[in-house]
C-alpha cells in the first residue's frame, strides 16, 4: 500500500497494484506515441523519396542534388526503421522476462556521419568535372 497527501491533507491511501498500472499505462502510452512518431517519419520519409524519384528531363546539378536529398531520406528512414525495431526488442524482452532495461543501443558516432556527409557533398561538387579539376578543388 502506498499512500499519499491529497489536497485538503486528507490522506489517500492506493494499492501498489494501482500504482503498478499506473505506471504501465504510462508505458503504454510512452510506447505508443513512440510508435506513432517512428510511423509518420517513416511514411513522410518515404513520400519524400516518391516525389524525388522521377529525373526525367532534369538538368546534371539538378539530379546530383536530388541523389543527395535521397541518400539523407534514405538515411532517416532506415533509422526510424532501427527505432521500430528497437521498440520491437524492448516488447520482446518485457514480454518475456517482466522488466525492460532503460539501457538504449548506442547509434552510429557523428563523427562518421559527417564525414560520410563530406564524402557525399565533395562527390556531388565534382560532378560533371574532369579528373584533373577536381584534384584542384581538394588542394
Amino acid at each position: 500500500m502506498a499512500s499519499s497527501i491529497a489536497p485538503g491533507g486528507r490522506k489517500v491511501v492506493q494499492s501498489t497494484s494501482e500504482t503498478v498500472n499506473a505506471r504501465q499505462i504510462k508505458r503504454t502510452v510512452t510506447l505508443q506515441n513512440s510508435i506513432e512518431t517512428v510511423t509518420q517519419t517513416l511514411l513522410s520519409r518515404f513520400q519524400d523519396l516518391i516525389d524525388i524519384a522521377g529525373n526525367a528531363g532534369k538538368e546534371k546539378n539538378t539530379i546530383a542534388s536530388e541523389v543527395y536529398q535521397i541518400e539523407c531520406h534514405t538515411t532517416s528512414f532506415i533509422r526510424a526503421v532501427e527505432e521500430l525495431l528497437t521498440i520491437a526488442h524492448r516488447l520482446k524482452q518485457y514480454w518475456l522476462t517482466g522488466t525492460i532495461s532503460q539501457s538504449q543501443p548506442k547509434l552510429p558516432s557523428t563523427e562518421t556521419n559527417l564525414e560520410q556527409m563530406k564524402e557525399l557533398l565533395t562527390r556531388i561538387q565534382n560532378i560533371g568535372l574532369k579528373p584533373s579539376e577536381q584534384k584542384e578543388q581538394l588542394d
